[in-house]
């Protein structure tokens, strides 16, 4: 997960992204695909995120990620974050899983 979503000391989810996104992505992420299945790819037009000690420049992808076979549904997005210095992409969004 991407910096910016995580508690002043780094090391866990801040209050409102685990309580509502994270929760409910990792209740429902039993429905997609395993391995995952990416059905499409957008580049965004985010060039940085976060604010202060969080903030890097970058880009971002939502990529669409497909449901089991047996589940009826639309793919959920997931946004990932590139840094521009090249260091690792996180996870900044996780959508409506």
């Amino acid at each position: 997960m991407h910096k910016s979503l995580l508690n002043k000391e780094g090391t866990t989810l801040d209050g409102d992204t685990l309580e509502f996104s994270f929760k409910k992505a990792f209740q429902n992420a039993k429905f997609y695909s395993y391995p995952v299945k990416i059905t499409r790819v957008q580049k965004l037009k985010t060039s940085e995120i976060g604010y202060k000690e969080t903030h890097q420049f970058g880009v971002e992808y939502k990529f669409w990620i497909a449901k089991k076979s047996s589940k009826f549904g639309l793919p959920a997005p997931l946004v990932l974050f590139f840094p521009k210095d090249g260091t690792q992409a996180k996870l900044s969004y996780v959508g409506s899983l």
